[in-house]
């Protein structure tokens, strides 16, 4: 009778620790989804030199600087041009503002290649010297006059969903997946609508190049689930 009982409480033990095992490694991410931390969270690990290397930057100071220019004048410079470009006040600092735009998701281009910047032309004054900057107004000022359907057009959504939808498919139908595709990208909550947020996302200084090109999408790969269903 008790190697019986052994066995069972045993039987009974190994259960126990097998259903305490699987609770604890699904616990916390029941819904397939790992979240990004904020871009603060890993600023200290960040390679901003390689970042303005990547977009243009390090080469237009060099382009722009005395052949004998040091590395902190390049540097400072390619901040500054990156910092007026993004409607940051150009101190040629890596502060936590420039640090956490540079960390944001955002097109795989260059903003400036063989020193010609694609950005926003009144962002284009980036001579290195702080006044000749100008501040970019809050993009929340003028969303009722800002044409979304044509950004979408621009940056490759809408032919994006042109091809995913098929001929078919409504004007409602393919707006409403092209926004869904950007709101992925940008990290906003893909519903398809233009709400304020996409609208200010939209409007803020960019690369000029497209995000998508004839359907191959140049952003951060953990933005790119862009199978949203309508």
């Amino acid at each position: 009778m008790a190697p019986k009982l052994l066995n069972t409480l045993s039987i009974v033990f190994l259960l126990v620790v097998f259903l305490l095992s699987v609770s604890s490694g699904i616990k916390g991410n029941n819904t397939g989804f790992e979240l990004v931390p904020s871009p603060a969270a890993n600023t200290t690990q960040f390679d901003s030199e390689f970042h303005l290397r990547t977009y243009g930057y390090y080469e237009y100071a060099q382009l722009n600087l005395e052949t004998a220019a040091s590395e902190d004048q390049i540097l400072e410079l390619a901040i500054k041009t990156y910092q007026g470009n993004f409607g940051i006040k150009p101190t040629g600092i890596l502060d936590d503002q420039t640090l956490s735009s540079m960390m944001a998701p955002r097109c795989g281009n260059p903003d400036i290649t063989g020193g010609v910047n694609s950005m926003n032309p009144h962002s284009r004054s980036i001579k290195g010297n702080s006044t000749d900057f100008e501040l970019v107004k809050p993009p929340a000022a003028n969303t009722t006059q800002f044409d979304s359907e044509f950004h979408l057009r621009t940056y490759g959504y809408y032919e994006y969903a042109q091809l995913n939808l098929g001929t078919g498919a409504s004007e409602d139908q393919i707006l409403e997946l092209a926004i869904k595709t950007y709101q992925e990208n940008f990290g906003i909550k893909p519903t398809g609508v233009s709400d304020d947020q996409t609208l200010s996302s939209m409007m803020a200084p960019r690369c000029g190049n497209p995000d998508i090109d004839i359907g191959v999408n140049s952003m951060n790969p953990r933005y790119r689930n862009l199978t949203a269903q309508l």
